[in-house]
């Protein structure tokens, strides 16, 4: 059986003229999602992390490790457009005075700040401050 009898003539010239819109068609396309029709920006900015630049150690006075107080102080806060510390939360501590001590000196701390767009942003950070007895 001969399936194409069954279809309508269509004259070669409609055929090559809609074959030819279809091919400039597909070639536009492909012309305007090439990376060199994408003009590049000025100054190429990736986003940037905060950079610890200046830490400082919590101290763990000797009456707290003759009492055994000891553990782990998580501390949430943001890295300011200067890069220091600011709006530090408590996310969870073992003792009120290993809070005061961790919260001290994380407020000490300072951070190359993040970037975006080549600006500095505020970022949250969460760092973890640890109290061990023997260290």
């Amino acid at each position: 059986m001969d399936y194409f009898a069954k279809l309508p003539s269509i004259p070669a010239r409609l055929i090559l003229a809609l074959l030819g819109m279809l091919l400039s068609a597909i070639a536009v396309c492909v012309q305007e999602v090439t990376p060199s029709a994408v003009p590049a920006s000025p100054t190429p900015c990736r986003p940037v992390s905060p950079v610890l630049v200046k830490r400082v150690e919590p101290e763990y006075p000797g009456a707290l490790q003759k009492q055994r107080v000891q553990g782990v102080v998580v501390l949430e806060a943001v890295v300011a457009l200067d890069g220091s510390i600011a709006d530090i939360r408590v996310l969870q501590s073992p003792a009120e005075s290993l809070t005061k001590l961790a919260r001290d000196a994380f407020q000490q701390w300072r951070y190359k700040p993040a970037l975006l767009d080549c600006k500095p942003v505020r970022v949250y950070i969460t760092n973890r401050i640890s109290f061990a007895l023997g260290k």
